[in-house]
């Protein structure tokens, strides 16, 4: 067990949703486990997105017109080096110096 808040969270909200009938421990157990697969299953389709992306931005066409974006500018210069970075075309309301 490495995180024990979320053990604590779970035993203080779990038992909401066991009904009488049955075994309470039973129940918990089985709606942890239906908790742990719906997050495996949400990273799953998190990553495969992420990657899809990464696959979609890495076309050159897609990467320079990102590029020209103020987004892309501010991510270009977040990542950079420490030396003085040259002039970009980015399309900011910033003028460049």
């Amino acid at each position: 067990m490495l995180n024990p808040k979320a053990a604590l969270f779970f035993l203080s909200v779990l038992p909401q949703f066991v009904h009488g009938e049955g075994s309470p421990a039973r129940q918990i157990f089985l709606l942890g486990a239906l908790d742990v697969l719906i997050g495996v299953a949400y990273w799953f389709a998190l990553v495969a997105v992420a990657a899809r992306l990464r696959a979609f931005l890495a076309r050159p066409a897609v990467h320079r017109r990102w590029e020209l974006t103020p987004a892309g500018c501010s991510s270009r210069s977040a990542s950079a080096s420490p030396s003085p970075p040259e002039p970009t075309r980015c399309l900011s309301p910033l003028p460049l110096r």
